[in-house]
């Protein structure tokens, strides 16, 4: 029998299935993916900066592809509460921006009045805007100046999670398949409006200093101050990285202290991927010992670009290190958390600690300050060879400060003893057969 006899005999339109799901259910569920993917891309790079009009403009092509719009407006209200003012205008000629009354007497401005989302399919199907009051307008002069034909209009308010205030208004102009804007795209733009709620609210508050790579959480209010002064205290007193305080006890997620650390030292955030490719040959000068005592390691290779993953970007770049190991055109620093990184330690060495062979077992130096790490670094790479020499017993490398002594000794198996110390560096190596220094 025909599929179309089996739809006369039993009154349903045959599907092809995968695993118990129709072709156009799977489908429907890969796209709904793809879009809660990108969406949660533009919001994560939104609440990683402090400049909300610039990345607004930046992302404003983004969000036109993603909720499949011709145009895109963003409203915030005017200093007089009275009107809505663009902030940003994507597809429109003009770059002057323009108000709006908070009134009946526009779709955005009704939106603004009444505080909630208006989808309308026929902006000039007065019968359609009646539904919602019949005091509802479209501004019809725009596109008779314009020429252009506004069909669909999707508007959605932006208020403050707590006291429910109106901070602005988006507005989507014209669906792409020329039908009323989706449900999907409903809840996609209820979702950009809870998260611009936050930006615009953060900004309108006077700039929190910058003195910690924590304090972008409390600039964000993703925690006030007291509680991140409890957090370091509760770190020191039981004598654990603060980051676990925040993410174990304060319930603060790896994003926002990797969105947090990404403020503080201006670079990208790389959060764990759980499918990563490893980078085999870039690891072979390493061993996972000397990997987490030192923070960082390389993660991609991109030809004449490295990729470096690292949880404090200041220090390795300041050590000269990465450079005098790798010859690249450019290194990109990435920031992450400690426990991400210990993740992808744990991902490239598979749990063995097992030292590589020409391993660049050097530790940072405690104590002495960025320029005086350098030096000592641009020793270690001199030195790096004698390592190697079976006949070699130890390194000692001696600090000179301001008062007495300090010495570290630097054994062939890695292990360094604790130095405290600044300004002159001296090295001395000692041989089972006699005595050399440098």
């Amino acid at each position: 029998m025909t599929i179309g006899g089996l739809e006369q005999l039993f009154g349903y339109s045959a599907e092809k299935t995968i695993l118990g799901k129709s072709v156009n259910q799977t489908a429907s569920l890969d796209h709904q993916l793809q879009f809660s993917r990108q969406l949660q891309a533009i919001t994560t790079r939104i609440h990683a900066t402090a400049d909300i009009d610039q990345i607004m403009l930046d992302l404003s092509r983004e969000m036109c592809a993603l909720f499949a719009c011709d145009r895109l407006t963003i409203y915030a209200v005017a200093d007089d509460k009275t009107s809505i003012r663009s902030r940003v205008k994507l597809g429109m000629d003009t770059f002057r921006d323009f108000s709006l009354p908070i009134s009946e007497a526009s779709i955005a401005g009704y939106v603004a009045l009444y505080k909630r989302p208006v989808n309308v399919a026929n902006v000039y199907d007065e019968a359609e805007l009646a539904t919602h009051t019949p005091r509802l307008q479209f501004v019809r002069q725009v596109d008779e100046r314009t020429g252009y034909a506004t069909r669909q209009n999707l508007c959605a308010p932006v208020l403050a999670a707590d006291s429910h205030e109106l901070l602005g208004v988006v507005q989507l102009i014209n669906s792409r398949d020329g039908a009323s804007f989706s449900g999907m795209v409903e809840q996609g733009v209820a979702e950009l409006c809870d998260t611009l709620a936050v930006a615009f609210a953060q900004r309108m508050k006077p700039p929190v200093e910058i003195r910690t790579k924590y304090d972008p959480l409390v600039a964000r209010a993703i925690i006030d101050a007291a509680e991140l002064g409890l957090a370091a205290r509760s770190a020191r007193r039981k004598g654990i990285d603060i980051e676990d305080v925040l993410v174990h006890e304060f319930q603060i997620k790896p994003l926002e202290i990797g969105l947090s650390l990404s403020q503080f030292f201006r670079v990208p955030y790389e959060p764990y991927r759980a499918q990563r490719n490893k980078p085999a040959a870039l690891l072979a000068l390493f061993d996972r010992d000397t990997v987490e005592f030192n923070r960082w390691l390389p993660l991609e290779d991109a030809g004449s670009v490295l990729k470096v993953l690292t949880t404090d970007p200041e220090r390795v770049m300041a050590s000269g290190r990465v450079s005098q190991i790798f010859s690249y055109e450019k290194i990109i620093y990435c920031v992450t958390t400690a426990e991400e990184f210990r993740q992808t330690v744990e991902q490239f060495f598979d749990g063995a600690p097992v030292a590589a062979k020409g391993s660049w077992g050097f530790e940072a130096i405690d104590g002495v300050r960025a320029a005086e790490q350098s030096a000592a670094d641009r020793v270690h790479a001199a030195i790096a060879d004698i390592f190697r020499r079976e006949d070699m017993a130890d390194i000692a490398v001696t600090l000179q400060p301001q008062v007495g002594k300090t010495v570290s000794r630097f054994r062939k198996n890695g292990a360094l003893e604790s130095i405290r110390g600044s300004t002159v560096i001296e090295y001395q190596l000692s041989f089972p057969s006699d005595e050399k220094s440098g």
